[in-house]
């Protein structure tokens, strides 16, 4: 008897990486130390969520869409999409006046949006695909480096994201 586990027969776990994002120690910590744990078990198939705390995420790619498949973008434009991940992800360094009050409106808009959705019984909230094949360095100094070895390159790195464009404290608003 073989005790060899097929890729459909895996656990599938989707981790929450958003307070990797935020600081070196406790939370952030274990958060890095789990994925990574659970990256190395052959039985799970784990996938990394990303989100921020306050800010909106740009969208990935759609995997599978009822009138709409971006799994037939040209490689450009799915780079360009992940792109726009990676500077929605970035901390602005300054914002003007301008700039804060659209933002502020925006997570309204969506709380608001998301309220009247939940209290309809209305869709889920949908997350998107972030290929990590060009942006693996993005990965790493973002999430994994700041507390994990170089050698886990590779191993936290090569696995499927997903991004919740939502921003978490919005989601909580709306709870």
């Amino acid at each position: 008897m073989k005790n060899t586990i097929t890729e459909d027969k895996r656990l599938k776990v989707l981790l929450e990486l958003r307070p990797a994002f935020d600081g070196y120690a406790g939370i952030p910590q274990e958060t890095r130390l789990l994925f990574r744990g659970l990256r190395m078990l052959k039985s799970v198939d784990a996938t990394g969520m990303l989100q921020m705390s306050h800010r909106i995420l740009a969208k990935g790619t759609v995997e599978q869409g009822l009138f709409f498949n971006d799994g037939r973008l040209p490689e450009f434009r799915r780079i360009n999409r992940y792109s726009r991940v990676v500077v929605s992800a970035a901390a602005k360094p300054f914002a003007t006046l301008v700039d804060k009050i659209l933002d502020t409106f925006e997570r309204r808009l969506m709380s608001v949006k998301l309220t009247f959705q939940t209290l309809l019984g209305g869709k889920r909230i949908r997350l998107s695909t972030f290929r990590t094949n060009h942006f693996g360095d993005f990965v790493w100094r973002s999430l994994f480096a700041k507390t994990l070895p170089a050698s886990d390159y590779e191993l936290v790195t090569g696995a499927q994201q997903r991004i919740c464009s939502t921003p978490w404290h919005t989601m909580h608003m709306v709870g």
